[in-house]
């Protein structure tokens, strides 16, 4: 037995269908969902690292108030201008007096809330004392001038003030 078939025009059972296009558009759709996953991934790491700076702002915010109420608890000490000064990368004061304790627990308080922190005071002659903290907010392992520093401490200390 000997069977032939033979086809005259078109394979396809419907002749007005076109073929094929499934799968390229499954692969568009692929490509389009893949970028928008990334986007958003993108999108969580900025949201996480401006939260993470927004925290260690409240935290120098909080430190600097602290250190400026230590200041006005010894206010005869914070208006002469050696007793509270400190610069940055002096890890901690040589006075034994209430001034040194202050600076001393300010500096170790900086060290443990916010990573490389460091601190620095200020106090002008005319009894105006300014607060500035900085940390290594880039995480390349230095505190230097592209981190961020907050200075938005200024008080004066003067007579009845």
């Amino acid at each position: 037995m000997n069977f032939q078939i033979s086809f005259k025009g078109r394979l396809s059972p419907c002749p007005g269908r076109q073929g094929g296009t499934t799968l390229l558009e499954i692969l568009v759709s692929l490509i389009v969902i893949a970028l928008g996953l990334l986007g958003l991934a993108s999108l969580q790491a900025v949201s996480l690292r401006s939260n993470n700076i927004a925290y260690y702002r409240s935290q120098a915010t909080i430190l600097a108030y602290d250190i400026v109420d230590r200041m006005r608890a010894n206010r005869t000490a914070a208006v002469q201008a050696s007793s509270y000064n400190i610069a940055f990368g002096t890890l901690a004061s040589t006075d034994t007096g209430v001034a040194g304790t202050d600076i001393n627990e300010w500096k170790l308080n900086i060290a443990q809330v916010i990573p490389a922190g460091q601190g620095q005071i200020a106090v002008l002659a005319d009894g105006t004392a300014l607060i500035a903290i900085r940390w290594d907010s880039d995480n390349n392992g230095t505190v230097d001038a592209t981190d961020v520093t907050f200075a938005g401490t200024s008080l004066k200390f003067a007579s009845g003030t």
